[in-house]
């Protein structure tokens, strides 16, 4: 309760005063009280849920005002996993604000689990996602096969491969997302059924320093391969892929909350980025 008077900046006997005057109002408990802190009933989860919708409708009807006055226009909450970002998909923000300069983004970088969180919260209006877990509040609307790779400079001597097993990087440094991140997570799953012991020399949250790590010549890492096209592109790394039937099987998905409705300009968006990350998937294949 505190906690929530000091976001508001008003008095905690001010949030208690207006949550049961809404429980009154109601006639339902919303909330319980802990020994250290309060949990919504199932009333109260109602009412959130109920109270989410509205702001939704809310902020859709706002938008589509806009959109019949000729102004595309809006603010675009985007979730993304660093492990998905890349140059190309950079590039292809860069694009879509030329094309539709009215929609601002924002644009949070998270793992998987939090991501569902947010966009179930309707904290986010979508999000790209590896593999992402079955929640019945989450819809995928758009996949796209995104196989692993490892990804090492030219001149490493496993470069020369068509192909690698997991176990063909025994006794390698590698530098690998950490554990929070779902592609991780399926690696570790792919290295157990397949013996293969990963020598993680570095583990991070961030792509850019795996790639960096590589670039410099220090370890090994596995991503996709648009993640690092631009250096594929200059001849200063490849990609080889993986064998492992669950790597070569990963999908990269669009999700929103299921039975969420948008606005033209947040559908224009989403629509944009569902080739884009079509035309990645046939590159990759």
């Amino acid at each position: 309760m505190r906690a929530a008077a000091d976001e508001l900046d008003v008095a905690p006997s001010s949030v208690s005063r207006q949550i049961s005057a809404l429980e009154s109002e109601l006639g339902a408990e919303l909330i319980e009280h802990g020994r250290r802190d309060i949990r919504l009933t199932e009333a109260g989860e109602r009412v959130i849920k109920y109270y989410r919708e509205i702001e939704s409708i809310r902020e859709r009807l706002h938008d589509d005002l806009n959109d019949l006055a000729g102004n595309v226009t809006g603010h675009v909450r985007i979730g993304i996993g660093e492990g998905f970002l890349g140059e190309a998909l950079f590039r292809s923000f860069d694009d879509l604000g030329e094309a539709f300069p009215g929609i601002a983004m924002s644009v949070r970088i998270t793992d998987t689990v939090e991501m569902l969180r947010m966009i179930g919260d309707d904290d986010l209006h979508f999000g790209m996602a590896f593999h992402p877990t079955n929640e019945p509040r989450i819809a995928s609307r758009f996949s796209a096969r995104v196989p692993l790779c490892v990804i090492m400079t030219a001149d490493h001597p496993l470069a020369r491969h068509e192909q690698l097993t997991l176990a063909q990087l025994n006794g390698e440094a590698l530098a690998l997302l950490d554990d929070r991140f779902r592609m991780r997570q399926l690696i570790d799953l792919a290295a157990i059924e397949s013996g293969a012991h990963m020598n993680s020399a570095l583990e991070t949250n961030s792509i850019a320093l795996l790639i960096e790590w590589v670039r410099s010549g220090r370890a090994l890492t596995i991503l996709p391969q648009f993640s690092v096209r631009n250096d594929i592109g200059t001849g200063s790394m490849v990609a080889v892929p993986l064998s492992e039937t669950v790597l070569q099987s990963l999908y990269v998905h669009l999700i929103t909350r299921a039975g969420r409705s948008f606005s033209k300009s947040t559908q224009l968006l989403m629509n944009s980025l569902r080739k884009r990350l079509g035309a990645v998937a046939q590159m990759e294949d």
